[in-house]
């Protein structure tokens, strides 16, 4: 249960810079600007700055740590579950590689597993090599229409206003903070999950970046009757740093929700940090897969 939370709620708070790529044109630099730009269009660049850091992403693998609490009622932690990865491409993709649990390395027949799955991966990926480039213009027409709704549905949802400015790892950085209007009435699914969160971002004025991230649930949200609650109160916290000086990439995400889906709730911290950020040529082909044995 608590695995199928984390990467939901790291959604919620991620979802707004994996969109927007069309939103807006390019701001001035911040130091040539007269007077500082709206909180609005400050957040509509890193947007879109923040999509061109996907591509570039692409050309790094990197390692994950994931630190997996559950909670009793009481908020004791009752289990608790680690997991690393090795995050390598298999084909054009990104995909991770399981290499230790608690800390400790696989088995021999775990590895031996895990090598099988991302081989498996990989024939699948290169079956569907020949039809990848017009499914990914399909793809990309899909993404931008998506996009723009969803940077609309950010402008009715939220009132962002200057709450300051910080140094953060030595980078000046506007303090942000987003607010939902009380009087707006959401007409989608994701409207009604962003009318229940409300947080503050850091983003750099150098390069219109997001150095850091916090996101609060200030309201139940439920999706279908049964299917999913996620409880007032869950908090998100993103922090990404500069990588090679050309791309900035999440060094640490923490999650604490409580939340229900179908009849089991459930009561979880975790921390992921991410690590090891390696460049490769993109006409590489890194896998980590051993070869199928004969």
């Amino acid at each position: 249960m608590p695995c199928r939370l984390r990467p939901l709620a790291i959604a919620v708070l991620c979802s707004i810079p994996a969109l927007g790529q069309q939103a807006a044109s390019p701001l001035p630099p911040a130091a040539s600007a007269a007077e500082p730009a709206t909180p609005f269009a400050i957040v509509v660049e890193s947007v879109k700055r923040a999509n061109n850091d996907l591509d570039v992403r692409k050309n790094y693998t990197y390692q994950e740590r994931e630190v997996e609490k559950e909670l009793d009622g009481n908020g004791n932690v009752k289990k608790t579950e680690i997991h690393t990865y090795d995050v390598v491409m298999v084909g054009h993709e990104h995909h991770r590689k399981l290499i230790a649990k608690d800390d400790r390395p696989l088995t021999e027949k775990e590895a031996a597993k895990e090598e099988e799955r991302l081989r498996r991966q990989e024939e699948r990926e290169q079956k569907h090599q020949q039809d990848s480039d017009s499914r990914k213009q399909r793809a990309r027409q899909k993404d931008e229409e998506q996009e723009r709704k969803f940077v609309q549905v950010v402008s009715e949802v939220y009132d962002f206003s200057f709450a300051g400015e910080e140094v953060v790892d030595g980078e000046p950085a506007w303090v942000i903070r987003a607010v939902p209007r009380a009087n707006y009435e959401p007409h989608s699914l994701e409207a009604r999950l962003l009318k229940c969160m409300q947080g503050e971002l850091w983003i750099t004025k150098r390069d219109y970046r997001w150095a850091r991230a916090e996101g609060e649930m200030i309201s139940d949200f439920k999706f279908g009757l049964f299917l999913l609650n996620l409880h007032k109160g869950m908090r998100i916290h993103l922090e990404q740093t500069r990588i090679n000086g050309e791309v900035w990439l999440p060094r640490l995400v923490q999650v604490s929700a409580s939340a229900r889906l179908g009849w089991h709730t459930a009561r979880v911290q975790s921390e992921t940090t991410y690590s090891n950020y390696k460049k490769f040529r993109t006409d590489s082909k890194i896998t980590g897969i051993a070869p199928a044995p004969q």
